[in-house]
């Protein structure tokens, strides 16, 4: 039999196109497999980017309430217990660390939704010691009794908010595994 050249030339072309179509068909398959892997990487680095900011930002409130409670006490030991006597600018400084206080939680807030129930109380007394403070005739006994409270309240907030940080880290630590 003799050898058709035509024929070995054309089967030679038809596998040649057989296996650049297999090859387009593989490489368009890796080429999906690969843009799902980074999609998937890609969600998982910003699950774990927003679980790092929720994590840390939740700290930082935890410092900045624990810094701005030590300084409202200072302040409030440094009046005379005997009549709680504030000087107007004692009594702007009380007013601008409970302000400061609310901007705080309410920043720590957007990272947990259970930190309203405990920052609530914390600021009512906060309030409540403020409002005694700057009467003319005011109750010693009910400042005493309401910083003892808040001290009580602050306590439950900062738990909660440590409570918080924690779950946060946990989920950051789930999303990195």
């Amino acid at each position: 039999m003799p050898i058709d050249c035509n024929k070995i030339e054309e089967e030679s072309i038809i596998n040649f196109i057989d296996k650049l179509i297999i090859g387009l068909f593989a490489a368009a398959i890796a080429f999906g497999v690969q843009h799902c892997v980074d999609k998937s990487t890609e969600a998982r680095l910003q699950k774990l980017t927003v679980a790092k900011l929720e994590s840390d930002e939740l700290i930082k409130a935890k410092a900045d309430i624990n810094t701005i409670m030590r300084n409202y006490f200072l302040l409030l030991d440094t009046l005379e217990p005997m009549d709680y006597k504030a000087k107007d600018e004692q009594k702007i400084q009380l007013l601008y660390y409970r302000s400061n206080l609310k901007f705080n939680i309410d920043m720590a807030g957007i990272f947990s939704d259970t930190l309203d129930k405990e920052a609530d109380p914390v600021l009512q007394k906060m309030s409540d010691i403020n409002k005694e403070i700057r009467k003319e005739n005011r109750d010693t006994k009910i400042v005493t009794n309401n910083i003892k409270e808040l001290k009580n309240k602050y306590k439950e907030l900062i738990s909660e908010i440590r409570n918080a940080a924690i779950k946060a880290i946990d989920k950051e630590r789930q999303i990195s595994n």
